[in-house]
């Protein structure tokens, strides 16, 4: 390969090429929350579509957040458990490597009205968004144990 194909610059031969770095889609943007405030969400954005599952979630695991700032898998299903969602609507990534090393973070999906409210759990932090369900009709991709 010559330097030009490691350039910045456009390419002309591709159609709106601009040469910048593309950034993350706009529905794809996770709200920022950490464990002490939340954000409020504008009539009419994606986020308004399940207002009520996105603030209980946001409430359950804000309070998982606070008490453990890397929860386990089980605690994650447990506070969403208890805040009224059902078992099958709930997907949560494990919390120990194949190795049985602690990860990252804790990632959680709830289905609610053709939409997934998906958080993460990283160092005590939450964060949320609302995506769109999967073709498979879950939210998160590959085998879940639930």
């Amino acid at each position: 390969m010559g330097a030009a194909a490691c350039s910045a610059h456009p390419d002309p031969a591709l159609p709106g090429s601009t040469g910048a770095a593309p950034g993350p889609p706009a529905a794809a943007s996770p709200s920022s929350t950490s464990p002490a405030r939340a954000e409020e969400t504008p009539a009419g954005s994606a986020t308004a579509v399940a207002p009520d599952a996105r603030q209980k979630v946001q409430a359950a695991l804000e309070a998982v957040a606070r008490s453990s700032p890397q929860p386990s898998r089980e605690q994650v299903q447990a506070a969403l458990s208890a805040a009224g969602f059902d078992a099958a609507t709930v997907e949560v990534s494990a919390s120990r490597t194949p190795t049985g090393l602690s990860v990252e973070a804790v990632e959680a999906g709830v289905l609610s009205g053709g939409q997934c409210v998906m958080a993460q759990i990283r160092s005590g932090n939450l964060e949320l968004s609302l995506l769109p369900v999967l073709s498979n009709e879950r939210c998160f991709i590959g085998n879940i144990d639930r």
